[in-house]
């Protein structure tokens, strides 16, 4: 965790509610940052709370994307936001920091990779589909951009590598931000359809608008 985490003392709630019974002992020393001797109970834990913090931050689905930007650089800014890591969201979906660091950074399109991997995502940071929909097409103006660039413009492409992460993501806001459904590229067919059937799936309706 990061140093922005809440105090213990506003904290208890987050773990609440987990599906096995938590004793007092375990919960304090999550919470004063002992390590505790059962890894898998502490991997719980951490899921537990994670999934806590961002339920708070968005008790009603995410539909109006105000920040710009791709999906995973969305998805980076919210979790800078309330001061998770990388490692912290990958705990929370069972699945390691370097496919949440190909998501942020928008390597790959985000519809080619597994469909319940996405939807790991959507459902902790409680993402509304029409949301999802605007997010993946940025990204796919966002990658076109970077094939763009580095085909057009070798040098420029080189002195963004050599800047680092912050170069990287100006270019990303600058091309997600020209992005619109009426002048970028439709997404591929069956995308959105295959993704509101996984979230059906776990009957995730709140996500996807549909009644019970």
């Amino acid at each position: 965790m990061s140093d922005h985490d809440p105090k213990p003392s506003g904290s208890l709630w987050m773990l609440q509610g987990a599906s096995e019974p938590l004793s007092d002992a375990v919960v304090d020393a999550f919470l004063n940052g002992v390590i505790e001797s059962d890894d898998a109970r502490t991997e719980r834990i951490r899921r537990v709370f994670v999934r806590r913090l961002l339920s708070q931050l968005h008790p009603e689905p995410v539909r109006d994307i105000e920040r710009p930007g791709s999906f995973g650089r969305w998805i980076e800014a919210i979790r800078h936001s309330v001061g998770l890591t990388r490692a912290d969201v990958a705990a929370a979906i069972s699945d390691d920091a370097d496919f949440v660091e190909r998501v942020e950074r928008t390597d790959v399109a985000p519809w080619t990779l597994k469909t319940s991997a996405v939807a790991d995502l959507i459902c902790l940071f409680r993402l509304h589909i029409s949301a999802v929909e605007v997010l993946f097409v940025r990204s796919g103006a966002v990658i076109r951009g970077h094939h763009t660039t580095a085909a057009s413009a070798r040098s420029v492409t080189t002195d963004l590598t050599a800047r680092g992460d912050s170069a990287r993501k100006a270019l990303d806001l600058y091309l997600a931000t020209k992005a619109t459904p009426a002048t970028s590229d439709p997404l591929p067919q069956g995308v959105m359809d295959r993704l509101r059937r996984e979230l059906e799936h776990r009957e995730a309706f709140d996500l996807i608008g549909t009644a019970r």
